[in-house]
């Protein structure tokens, strides 16, 4: 980003990004105390806060409508050898996860994820850094990938939000209120050990959707803060006007209108999740979302005729 930025070959719009970056030093020169902090320390800050506010212009800081720029650089280096220290703490939520998978019943599954068995869905974990702008990720697993189609060459240093659909408004209409419970998680101030549980659909690199059970958590490694991040495709069968970015362009209108019928219901569920309190039993209630959204599918999705998947696979 940085050599994209500020070429070798200046020009009057690098000059004054140039003079941007100056700026924002000269505001935290006031605050920067040697003894506390670190020049590099400062240096990462200031490069995060600068390309999180002009990169806007340069196409690899998106996402499809998802303004995603590579920022935690710095953070992702002060991060090396830090995982080992977190693998214990996140045992729990892998545990608690692996318990909401085996308690799902068989009946909930497509025969199809059933047959692919248990490498098909695997826990993904992922460590972000809330005290870098724009909260970025500071390291995955392999599973990461497998899961996303996203490499760390690309996830690393930018915020996850480019796991969120595409479209900012089946984005919007679908996740609902979860994307702003989510950024008020990733700011502020927050207890060790503070957690919370997200039902998402998320889109792959290749825009195929699937239903993501997130569950994050505020750890300290040291005097460090960082956000552990356990999640799971949950492989609820996708109805096949959702289950891709792209619609065939004589379903849009369906898809629309199918969209926001389920964004409607998935809002009436996650305020029930909560007004009940059933996030203190996260495998309860993760079961009862499961149960909700299947028989929403049922009653409003032609791909079932009764209790079977049928989807339909071409045009009539």
């Amino acid at each position: 980003a940085m050599d994209k930025m500020l070429p070798l070959n200046w020009t009057i719009d690098s000059l004054a990004l140039l003079a941007r970056m100056r700026d924002i030093l000269k505001q935290k020169e006031d605050e920067f105390q040697p003894s506390e902090r670190c020049f590099a320390a400062l240096a990462n800050e200031v490069t995060a806060q600068w390309i999180l506010e002009v990169g806007q212009a340069f196409g690899d800081c998106w996402e499809g409508g998802h303004y995603c720029p590579k920022v935690g650089h710095g953070a992702m280096n002060d991060f090396v050898g830090k995982w080992p220290e977190l693998a214990n703490l996140c045992l729990k939520s892998v545990l608690m996860l692996n318990k909401i998978q085996e308690e799902c019943n068989p009946e909930m599954m497509t025969e199809a994820a059933i047959n692919e068995g248990s490498n098909a869905n695997p826990l993904v974990c992922a460590v972000s850094d809330p005290s870098t702008p724009d909260c970025p990720l500071v390291y995955i697993t392999e599973s990461f990938t497998t899961m996303t189609g996203y490499d760390a060459n690309f996830a690393l240093g930018r915020n996850c939000r480019f796991l969120q659909p595409n479209d900012p408004e089946a984005n919007q209409t679908l996740n609902g209120d979860e994307l702003a419970r989510m950024r008020a998680f990733c700011k502020g101030k927050h207890e060790v050990g503070e957690t919370i549980i997200n039902l998402l659909l998320n889109e792959t690199f290749e825009g195929v959707r699937f239903w993501n059970l997130l569950h994050m958590t505020h750890v300290d490694v040291g005097d460090a803060r960082f956000i552990l991040a356990v999640q799971t495709n949950l492989r609820i069968p996708m109805p096949r006007l959702l289950k891709h970015r792209e619609v065939p362009h004589y379903e849009v209108l369906q898809a629309l209108e199918f969209s926001h019928n389920l964004g409607t219901f998935l809002d009436e569920l996650r305020r029930h999740l909560r007004a009940n309190k059933t996030e203190s039993d996260v495998s309860e209630g993760a079961r009862f979302a499961i149960e909700s959204i299947l028989a929403f599918m049922k009653e409003n999705d032609d791909d079932y005729a009764g209790d079977q998947l049928v989807p339909r696979l071409g045009r009539d």
